[in-house]
């Protein structure tokens, strides 16, 4: 069948569907997605009261030792960080393919249609020039449903495998499972990804 944006479904049903589609193919069907588990409003106070609920993993790629060894999202940290090759950036690129604001990852929370609860995990957002990968694929966009061990990363030159450099695995810290059948192109509504908390720097 045709995806959401071909039938011209807004930016958020093809943001909160992106990794829905990209699970059947190549990896195949999703079996289940990676959210925080955290219920929503959450007060101020409660916000940083809790700890950290996603965290970014530096990857042993030598060229990029020099940036964040671990970066944290939620609780009393940011909720959101931005990647480039620009040093005003959270973390700073040192690859020459990356662009200048290279991407943004942020917690954003949604709501399924027919189901109270108000879910939350990681996106990405690729704002590049040559594009951000995920687990070696293209990521989609304008957002990218980031699931727990996924690996992101960049081209640092010729389209081969051995030029990808990846920088960040994707970690759950508090990691709750959303069933695979619970998601579907259909089920994402125009309102979800409304952000989960302003980003702090």
């Amino acid at each position: 069948g045709s995806s959401t944006a071909q039938r011209g479904g807004s930016n958020a049903q093809v943001a909160a569907c992106s990794w829905l589609a990209m699970a059947r193919d190549p990896p195949g069907p999703a079996k289940s997605f990676s959210t925080t588990g955290r219920a929503y409003p959450l007060g101020r106070k409660e916000a940083e009261r809790r700890q950290a609920v996603v965290a970014l993993v530096r990857t042993r790629v030598a060229s990029i030792q020099s940036i964040p060894e671990r970066l944290q999202l939620g609780g009393a940290s940011p909720t959101a960080v931005t990647i480039g090759r620009h040093e005003e950036n959270d973390v700073a690129l040192p690859v020459r393919s990356a662009s200048k604001l290279h991407c943004q990852i942020t917690l954003r929370a949604f709501k399924l249609p027919e189901h109270e609860s108000v879910h939350e995990a990681a996106f990405l957002r690729d704002n590049s020039r040559h594009g951000t990968l995920v687990n070696g694929f293209p990521a989609f966009r304008p957002w990218h449903w980031l699931q727990h061990g996924d690996v992101i990363g960049l081209m640092s030159g010729k389209a081969t495998s051995d030029c990808i450099v990846n920088f960040y695995t994707v970690e759950y810290c508090s990691h709750k499972k959303l069933p695979g059948h619970m998601v579907t192109l259909e089920d994402i509504p125009t309102q979800a990804l409304a952000p989960s908390g302003g980003m702090r720097r």
